[in-house]
């Protein structure tokens, strides 16, 4: 039996995303969850954000982690609700260990003689993650979506960039 472990972001953005699902309750609507994504994925912005930005590699690293904790947890989320069979949370951790080793290995080899890269370049492999994740998350949204007449997805599209930005 596998054992999945949960990072407090991950609690805590599992347990934000559960509050607003039951608060929203009365809300049948079968998109509530996918329109959910661009306020989920602010929340985890939000409590990664200090970090992000405070100009110390080892703190920054920790905000990034965070935040790519908290996008695993929307796809898992996603995944969960939408899929069928549902997506396993382990395949989304070996998703992103897969990412982890790619991203180590492009930074190889764009460095063949072996040159100090410097404190950032953990950083730089960890936003490319993110970057992937966060494109992982569209490419679910469009095809959970994507023949379907009463889903806007330009509008999604406008409010998770919008979550982004900010």
């Amino acid at each position: 039996m596998a054992v999945v472990r949960f990072s407090a972001s991950r609690v805590f953005l599992l347990f934000a995303i559960a509050v607003r699902a039951w608060a929203d309750d009365d809300d049948e609507s079968r998109w509530q969850m996918v329109n959910l994504v661009p306020a989920d994925v602010r929340i985890v912005l939000d409590s990664s954000r200090e970090d992000l930005g405070s100009g110390a590699t080892p703190r920054m690293l920790d905000g990034m982690n965070r935040y790519i904790e908290g996008l695993e947890g929307i796809i898992e989320k996603l995944g969960g609700e939408y899929y069928s069979p549902p997506l396993a949370p382990d395949s989304v951790s070996t998703y992103v260990e897969a990412l982890n080793t790619r991203a180590v290995f492009e930074s190889k080899m764009d460095n063949p003689r072996g040159e100090f890269t410097g404190t950032i370049a953990p950083l730089e492999t960890r936003a490319q993650i993110a970057g992937e994740l966060e494109n992982a998350i569209v490419r679910m949204v469009e095809k959970i979506t994507e023949d379907e007449s009463d889903f806007s997805m330009e509008r999604w599209k406008t409010e998770w960039s919008k979550a982004l930005q900010k």
